[in-house]
């Protein structure tokens, strides 16, 4: 399904239920289970549809490795599995993530304790944080340990290899920001009354762990020993490393992002600034993550004869 199929469902579902919120009276929490529903619909459909010859293609441009017949159908295949893996968990985290919404629907008398599990967080923001995670978690245990033979190779790989080094510092220095505004919220709890900490301190717990799980998975791909497949040579090997790298990383940048954007906005003081971080620091997270995914080119070999 085409990006621009999934922000026009989006657009209709969203204007339409304003207009009904707004003329007819619905409950506006119909039209957040309607957004779900398509969402589903957007999950299933990239999940289970085709790898295309066009995607494939397109593949082999970004990271410029050549796609000959004999290895074709078998890259298609990895390609597709990954894409399957990264979609269930990309749904799993969304629909942990609405939970609140559904309880506070069918089952008022139980929304409190959601609410309670969740901090009071903002609906979208978890779900962002939670697909996030889930995609993360599944570089990790599904992506990132392919199926089949492997040989060792003596090759020295570092993490710059793969990704950028300015995409590590966003990282760290978005962790470091987040650790720093959950402490300063703590340490001095009079010149920040109106919140009680708990809040910064786990969205800067959030943002560690997104450091972490990019630090293991960095470190899971950089080790992989070589795939023993017909046909399969070290530039195609090292592009698949490539493309794994790009999906972890984003996910952990963007994660990282929404949760220094919500530690951030506990402890800048109320107004514009705070409202400013709050509401663009997870699209510019979004945006991270989306481009290292679907559009950032990278060739290992130039990057590593760069770097010689």
């Amino acid at each position: 399904m085409r990006s621009r199929t999934v922000f026009l469902g989006y657009a209709v579902i969203l204007g339409l239920g304003l207009v009904l919120a707004e003329f007819v009276g619905v409950d506006p929490g119909w039209m957040a289970i309607a957004l779900w529903s398509w969402l589903i619909v957007v999950i299933v459909a990239g999940a289970s549809g085709p790898y295309t010859d066009e995607m494939l293609d397109r593949w082999s441009l970004r990271y410029d490795v050549a796609m000959d017949h004999p290895r074709r159908e078998w890259i298609r295949a990895r390609l597709c599995r990954a894409r399957r893996a990264r979609w269930a968990a990309v749904g799993l985290g969304m629909g942990v993530a609405w939970t609140p919404t559904f309880v506070g629907m069918v089952a008022p008398e139980h929304s409190g304790f959601t609410a309670v599990v969740f901090l009071g967080w903002n609906t979208p923001l978890i779900a962002l944080i939670a697909a996030a995670l889930g995609t993360l978690i599944s570089e990790l245990v599904v992506v990132q340990r392919p199926r089949g033979a492997r040989l060792a190779a003596l090759e020295r790989r570092k993490w710059g290899h793969y990704v950028g080094d300015h995409w590590r510092s966003l990282l760290t220095g978005s962790s470091g920001v987040a650790v720093l505004a959950a402490a300063a919220v703590l340490s001095d709890r009079s010149r920040h009354p109106s919140t009680d900490g708990r809040v910064a301190a786990v969205a800067a717990a959030w943002t560690v762990v997104a450091l972490v799980l990019a630090l293991v998975g960095m470190r899971a791909i950089v080790d992989r020993p070589l795939l023993a497949v017909a046909g399969m040579d070290r530039q195609l090997d090292e592009a698949l490393r490539a493309d794994g790298a790009h999906h972890l990383v984003g996910a952990a940048v963007a994660m990282s992002l929404f949760g220094s954007s919500v530690a951030l906005n506990e402890v800048l003081p109320g107004g514009l600034p705070g409202l400013l971080v709050f509401v663009f620091g997870p699209w510019f997270g979004v945006a991270c993550w989306w481009f290292l995914a679907r559009q950032e080119t990278w060739n290992v070999e130039r990057v590593r004869w760069r770097r010689a």
